[in-house]
């Protein structure tokens, strides 16, 4: 199971996206897209890890409607 179905997108809800930051230290800024990539890759790598599909499966199967795919 791909979770990037679960996951919004910065840019359809924020404008000017590219002027928010994840952190601003005194010698490097990222920005909130940056930081967004990379909790998504560690989020992936968690679900891999733990096998949370499976349970994101079970859960969506008890809870959406019949027939519904998320």
């Amino acid at each position: 199971m791909d979770i990037d179905g679960y996951l919004v997108s910065l840019e359809k809800i924020i404008i000017n996206i590219d002027q928010c930051y994840g952190h601003r230290d005194d010698d490097h800024q990222e920005t909130i897209n940056e930081h967004i990539q990379l909790c998504t890759k560690y989020l992936k790598e968690i679900f891999k890890l733990k096998k949370l599909d499976s349970i994101l499966k079970s859960f969506n199967a008890d809870t959406l409607p019949l027939g519904s795919d998320v």
